[in-house]
């Protein structure tokens, strides 16, 4: 009900993802792989379902990197080597490109990552532009159990990195 109200439309899942452990993942942001149209139509959510710490791979989060800018595609797809060629859906240089640029951009703009640490049943929903990831792992002996689903409203069509990078899609 609260994305219905934040979306002021029905809100439907998009896609589901369960965690045993922290992802240790880099910081990035989803929207090159939930590219949606209108722009910037869905919502991350992470429902913790134990507590989290520093040590056991915490969900991280640039508070403000939702405000910098979707960056040059056309620049990136340059000097990707991509410029006029056929992009996949799922174009890990394409990924990896992008997300240096977010994290050199954050750098750049003096924004500092946060650590999230939380209680079982708290949940974060974020921006499709929010800088996330997950911390590394340090207590390698521990879970950290979550799941997170990522949400539109209802008919709004989520497209990949190729209709992202493509300007005329």
């Amino acid at each position: 009900l609260i994305q219905d109200y934040l979306f002021q439309s029905e809100t439907t899942l998009y896609s589901s993802l369960f965690f045993e452990v922290g992802s240790s993942q880099d910081i990035h942001r989803d929207i090159p792989l939930f590219w949606t149209r209108p722009t910037n139509m869905y919502f991350g959510t992470w429902l913790a379902l134990e507590n989290t710490d520093a040590y056991n791979g915490p969900l991280v989060v640039i508070p403000g990197s939702h405000k910098l800018p979707l960056f040059d595609r056309n620049d990136i797809l340059k000097n990707s080597g991509f410029l006029n060629k056929r992009i996949s859906e799922h174009e890990d240089v394409l990924w990896f490109n992008y997300q240096k640029i977010v994290q050199e951009e954050c750098k750049k703009n003096s924004l500092n990552i946060f650590e999230v640490h939380v209680e079982k049943g708290d949940t974060i929903i974020w921006h499709p532009l929010l800088a996330h990831g997950g911390k590394e792992i340090i207590d390698k002996n521990r879970t950290r159990l979550s799941h997170v689903v990522h949400t539109t409203p209802v008919n709004v069509p989520v497209y990949h990195i190729d209709v992202f990078f493509n300007s005329q899609a």
